[in-house]
């Protein structure tokens, strides 16, 4: 199996990675993250889903908020919506609303963040999911910048 317990703790130390600041580390590891989930389904894996995917969806959208390397947003977009989409429920999206709303709560009041959960869209397709990805990104910067 992909995602054995070892492979578990190969995955955690390869999320952590993802946590420090060195641009060409974090490229590659959301490339090669993303390719995992290409060549083996890593992301429906139930391992991963039940331990590991609300961490990786939580560190990439910290990178993607955070505006600190905006080189590297579309491929931290593509790998979020492979996340997104990947679950095998009927509603798909539930698991990456679920976890988007996590993240914002520690970033965003409670009253701020009822209305901005509104905007957000189950992932559709790419283009979609990218483009409603982007505008909340830049609505809840303009919150934080703001001093809400």
């Amino acid at each position: 199996a992909v995602v054995s317990t070892q492979s578990t703790g190969i995955l955690q130390v390869f999320g952590a990675s993802l946590l420090k600041s060195d641009f060409n580390v974090i490229k590659q590891n959301v490339i090669a993250l993303t390719d995992l989930n290409d060549k083996h389904e890593l992301f429906t894996k139930q391992t991963f889903v039940a331990h590991l995917k609300g961490n990786f969806i939580a560190v990439l959208l910290n990178l993607l908020f955070s505006g600190t390397m905006p080189i590297i947003d579309e491929e931290l977009e593509d790998t979020l919506y492979e996340l997104a989409s990947s679950h095998l429920e009927p509603n798909r999206g539930a698991f990456y609303v679920n976890a988007l709303t996590k993240y914002l709560a520690t970033i965003l009041p409670p009253n701020i963040l009822s209305g901005v959960l509104t905007k957000v869209e189950i992932p559709s397709n790419a283009a979609s999911f990218k483009i409603n990805l982007k505008c909340l990104v830049n609505e809840v910067k303009y919150y934080v910048n703001c001093g809400v």
